[in-house]
């Protein structure tokens, strides 16, 4: 398992926010571009804002997002939604939904009426372990965060799941556009969306920003050995040709897998940002398959 630095919920929270609000914000300022402190500023600072998704305040550069690390004006509600994936079999799905709620309760609220206030607010998308982490906490500054149950990453090793595991999270997107006659229909906007995961997760992250698998440079990677690596690590990465090859079988089975070259990508053009950390299998993408990522990426450790 890939070795990172520890963080705290807060600064992950916060991280991801700015991220997608930079991304998905619709704005036309140039992004290479800090913002700027207007010359003159109101004595008192704005009331919280209780409809829009909470933006850093008007004197905050990109970088200043401490105000996101407090929780957000909204309540928070949760609620599971159960689908399948007909494009895989009907591979079964299951989401655990935070979203601004009408409550104050101060844990999330199950089943509790959304916020439409604000509606429709940006998505997020995760496994189920930085989910119940991070989720409750961007639910209440304005995102709908749905996190795929039954993921659990820790311990995984290289295997079909690494394909499967990105699509879920498609489905994911799928079923809270497509909602109708539910209480959570029109809450989610999924034409804006973020990505975040850790270790397996951050792979999924990854891969849903478009970036692509690069087999040859993978094999590469493994005949060559980098020094660099130890006996451990090397048995963990290249190790098992059994694993490999369910890789490449799934691959094959969803349509993603070619003959020489780039494999298709997994990603979705509704991700406009990623913060994958610590993320597994960068050695199965390669300097070419990371340059195919076309959504705005944070890459941590």
């Amino acid at each position: 398992m890939t070795i990172g630095v520890l963080v705290s919920r807060s600064t992950v929270a916060i991280a991801v926010a700015l991220a997608l609000v930079a991304a998905c914000s619709g704005s036309d300022a140039d992004p290479s571009e800090p913002l700027t402190t207007p010359d003159s500023t109101p004595e008192s600072p704005a009331p919280a804002p209780s409809i829009e998704t909470t933006m850093p305040s008007a004197g905050a550069t990109r970088t200043d997002g401490a105000e996101l690390a407090e929780p957000g004006p909204f309540g928070v509600g949760r609620l599971n939604l159960e689908t399948t994936d007909p494009d895989r079999d009907e591979r079964a799905v299951r989401l655990l939904v935070f979203y601004p709620a009408v409550t104050d309760a101060v844990r999330p609220a199950t089943e509790a009426a959304p916020d439409l206030t604000g509606a429709p607010y940006p998505v997020v998308v995760g496994d189920g372990n930085i989910g119940t982490s991070m989720g409750p906490h961007l639910a209440s500054h304005g995102f709908v965060f749905a996190a795929v149950i039954g993921q659990s990453t820790w311990g995984l090793a290289f295997n079909a799941n690494m394909i499967d595991f990105p699509l879920d999270h498609v489905v994911a997107l799928d079923t809270l556009e497509t909602l109708s006659d539910h209480p959570l229909a029109g809450v989610a906007d999924t034409s804006r969306a973020g990505t975040v995961g850790y270790s397996f997760g951050g792979w999924d992250a990854l891969m849903l920003t478009g970036a692509r698998i690069d087999p040859d440079h993978y094999a590469q990677t493994c005949d060559s050995r980098p020094d660099a690596w130890s006996d451990n690590w090397w048995t963990y990465i290249c190790g098992s040709p059994e694993r490999w090859l369910q890789v490449v079988t799934r691959a094959e089975e969803v349509g993603i897998a070619t003959p020489d070259g780039l494999w298709e990508p997994m990603g979705d053009e509704r991700i406009k940002a990623a913060m994958p950390m610590g993320a597994e299998g960068f050695d199965m993408t390669g300097p070419a398959g990371l340059a195919e990522a076309n959504a705005a990426v944070l890459l941590i450790g």
